[in-house]
């Protein structure tokens, strides 16, 4: 649908000139911004899988669930964001416009950076969003729906009052981090495979493994006592930042009594024991994923 839509404007919009990078974000930036579906699935949609999640672990479940699990479980949105990308990206990639703009004398290296400065932002809005939806939710007052969601209202609003400018700031860089770490693993495939379907299968099942072994659907108080989760959990990038966020959140990196926010205070296993192995590890990661996706990007 989207490819249609380049087509329409192919002769009017790539008519570049030396500032052709403007050029090139604005026209891309556009596609984003004017599709209704944007504001449907990176907005709107990730607040229902969201508040599901939280209604399972708090009422359903009803498990002990902690402040610093907050902020991977809202890393959800960018998981969720990023499988939204990938038609996307794949649209793009099967249409004329990426030939038309390599014409006009584009850098491969500037039309990556354009893609990494819209969906980057577009990750972390919809982060914001959602964070938005539910600070209003604990200020509205409405008897009916705090009666209903009670729980996850009062998981919130602690979890909120956590923070610190200091944590919030951090924490908001590590979603950063890893919206940019996924993005980029996203580029790499897409641009390198050259078989949709393969295409779509890796990607769904890495974003998948992510979600499961990376404490952001699942409880870090409970995989904790799963010997078998946090093993397997290592082969997983997204849980070393996860774990990032969580030391900061849980100030176990100043205080070691934080870390009973973070696993099982009985039968609970510490997926690594200082903050700094999650820390270095995910930089390592994203220091090597982001040049990567620019090093592979073939014109198509």
């Amino acid at each position: 649908m989207l490819a249609k839509k380049f087509k329409l404007h192919t002769n009017h919009d790539l008519v570049f000139t030396k500032d052709s990078f403007q050029k090139t974000f604005f026209l891309f930036f556009s596609f984003i911004i004017k599709n209704p579906k944007t504001y449907i699935l990176f907005l709107i949609f990730p607040f229902f899988p969201l508040l599901i999640m939280l209604f399972i672990w708090t009422v359903a479940i009803d498990a002990n669930i902690y402040p610093p699990m907050l902020i991977n479980f809202l890393a959800l949105n960018i998981v969720l964001c990023a499988f939204f990308t990938i038609p996307i990206l794949l649209n793009w990639k099967n249409s004329i416009i990426l030939k038309r703009i390599k014409i006009n004398g584009v850098s491969k290296f500037h039309f990556i950076l354009v893609l990494y400065l819209i969906f980057i932002p577009l990750f972390m809005i919809s982060v914001l969003f959602n964070m938005l939806i539910f600070f209003i939710l604990t200020k509205l007052g409405i008897h009916v729906l705090q009666s209903f969601l009670s729980p996850i209202i009062d998981f919130v609003n602690v979890s909120l009052g956590n923070f610190t400018a200091y944590t919030l700031i951090i924490s908001f860089f590590i979603l950063v981090m890893f919206a940019m770490f996924l993005f980029s693993i996203l580029l790499i495939v897409i641009f390198k495979m050259n078989k949709n379907s393969y295409i779509r299968l890796t990607l769904f099942g890495f974003l998948l493994f992510t979600l499961i072994f990376s404490d952001i659907i699942v409880n870090s108080q409970m995989s904790s006592q799963w010997e078998w989760m946090v093993i397997i959990g290592y082969f997983s990038p997204g849980r070393y930042f996860m774990w990032f966020a969580l030391f900061i959140n849980s100030y176990a990196n100043i205080d070691p009594l934080g870390m009973t926010q973070i696993i099982d205070y009985v039968s609970g296993q510490a997926s690594f024991p200082k903050m700094w192995i999650p820390s270095l590890i995910s930089i390592i990661l994203l220091s090597i994923s982001t040049p990567i996706s620019f090093k592979l990007f073939n014109w198509r």
